[in-house]
């Protein structure tokens, strides 16, 4: 019975690998030999859905965004609509990595473009591997595997070892790529902004609060502050990447706000909060650094341990 479950589960495995490996292949090589340029954002519409005078759905409102990049000399315009507010681009100037394709005029952001289809393609061969190993000799490398002792080695242990140590090293290099750069973030952000106040680089504007985008889960609601600041072209929207609590400001007073004079992009006065974030987000920093480390040393003993015991 245990070699039948296996059998299934590894060959639905590598149906479903296999499918996402095909679909993301096929997807990348539409745009393979495109443009890679970096598109600047020229303006953000928000249109909000209000759930209350001071709330503002992000679930229900959307956001326009006009994006603007040269190609062989030409001036590119284009626009992008994103399903709620906190996912889009956050202010006039930002760069944003994108695909574009000279011959057609499609274009695609370049993080809508992560290979995961690679990952999909490695696992797929191992998934079919122990499908057909469980398939045709299941029993005996089970029996092989309840043998299988340091000091007495054999092959069904070693190809667990190397199976599992993959795993480990692999979902290693997953964290340290899109895991651990977030942890980063609560410690960084707030020194970042110090270094900038210190230096000059900030410019101090006046910013009027006009409500709070609201991102729920099933579990909690969080709340960012929105402001209205001076644009180009009259008054603009800003919305702070920074959650607060929801009554912190008032509708329609004004609040201090720092404008980085090269890049354009705002941010909030630093406070007593920011900077005990900043002191205790290095405990959950430490830790996940000790996590990713321990995975890709624990997957790489495990590999380089199944070759000393083959040899």
């Amino acid at each position: 019975m245990t070699v039948f479950w296996v059998v299934l589960i590894s060959f639905l495995l590598f149906a479903v690998f296999l499918c996402l490996g095909v679909s993301g292949f096929r997807r990348a090589k539409e745009w393979y030999g495109t443009v890679r340029t970096n598109a600047v954002v020229t303006d953000i519409k928000y249109q909000e859905t209000r759930e209350s005078a001071g709330v503002i759905s992000d679930a229900s409102s959307y956001t326009e965004v006009k994006f603007q990049f040269m190609c062989e000399g030409l001036v590119c315009e284009r626009t992008k609509k994103y399903d709620g507010i906190m996912d889009a681009p956050g202010y006039i100037g930002q760069k944003i990595p994108i695909r574009f394709n000279r011959n057609t005029g499609a274009w695609i952001l370049q993080k809508e473009l992560r290979p995961y289809w690679v990952f999909a393609f490695m696992l797929a061969p191992v998934c079919l591997f122990y499908t057909v190993l469980f398939l045709t000799q299941g029993e005996r490398f089970l029996s092989l595997l309840e043998e299988f002792t340091v000091e007495s080695p054999n092959m069904a242990g070693e190809i667990l070892y190397v199976t599992f140590g993959s795993a480990c090293f692999a979902a290693g290099c997953l964290c340290l790529r899109y895991f651990l750069p977030h942890m980063f973030k609560p410690v960084l952000a707030p020194a970042w902004r110090l270094l900038k106040y210190i230096t000059g680089s900030f410019e101090q504007v006046e910013g009027r609060y006009v409500g709070s985008v609201c991102q729920s889960t099933s579990d909690s609601s969080s709340y960012f502050p929105m402001f209205a600041v001076p644009g180009a072209e009259g008054e603009a929207r800003w919305v702070s990447l920074d959650e607060m609590p929801r009554k912190k400001y008032k509708i329609g007073k004004n609040y201090p706000l720092y404008r980085d004079r090269r890049s354009g992009r705002y941010c909030l006065g630093l406070s007593g909060s920011d900077l005990s974030g900043m002191i205790f987000g290095l405990l959950p920093l430490v830790f996940s650094l000790l996590f990713v480390v321990s995975l890709l040393v624990f997957g790489a003993s495990l590999v380089v341990m199944a070759v000393q015991l083959a040899l």
